[in-house]
């Protein structure tokens, strides 16, 4: 069919740009490759990231609702500081471990089911694990600079290590395993962070 993008990097640059109506030139090309923000959303045709590894100044990452599996791709993507994976079958996130620069670190509604890969990612004030497998936040106190967690809708069964982080205001742990002792443990040795529980 006419117009429509031949490589996986023209179908990237197709769906970010989809007011185009031909295969992308070598300057719109180009201005992919500057990118700083890359949005997929709904792309159910869209199974690798391979492409974006090109885009060495991307900062921010949003896929949501494709059957994206591997974020090796963005392993080397230094200057990435914010990345959201919504509602893809993602069960490894060992590619982000690396990826110092991360602030806001969205995971909802994935298979992973640990965050080991995370737990060096220092730079990180905002994290959303709502609606996957997790069941331990071990190590969690190595984010000092978390500002917010969300890991409602999980397994998680404690609170362990998460007292500790300096910069917590806000907390979302509805619709775990932590009890009621232990969410008011947690709010009176930590009265000015915001907790979501019922």
């Amino acid at each position: 069919m006419v117009g429509q993008p031949t490589s996986s990097l023209e179908r990237l640059f197709y769906i970010n740009y989809n007011r185009l109506n031909s295969t992308p030139t070598s300057i719109q090309l180009h201005q992919i490759i500057s990118e700083q923000t890359i949005e997929i959303k709904n792309q159910a045709n869209i199974v690798s990231l391979e492409p974006l590894s090109v885009i060495k100044g991307l900062n921010s990452l949003t896929i949501i609702g494709s059957q994206i599996a591997d974020l090796s791709p963005v392993a080397s993507l230094s200057e990435l500081t914010e990345i959201q994976c919504n509602q893809v079958p993602l069960n490894d996130i060992s590619p982000l471990s690396q990826l110092s620069k991360l602030e806001k670190i969205n995971l909802e509604n994935t298979r992973i089911t640990d965050i080991k890969a995370l737990v060096n990612l220092t730079s990180t004030r905002v994290l959303n694990i709502s609606g996957t497998q997790v069941k331990s936040l071990n190590d969690i106190e190595n984010l000092t600079k978390l500002e917010e967690l969300i890991i409602s809708n999980t397994q998680v069964k404690s609170l362990k290590g998460v007292e500790s982080l300096p910069d917590l205001k806000s907390l979302k742990c509805f619709n775990t395993k932590i009890s009621e002792k232990n969410v008011e443990k947690f709010k009176s040795s930590k009265p000015n962070c915001e907790v979501v529980y019922y």
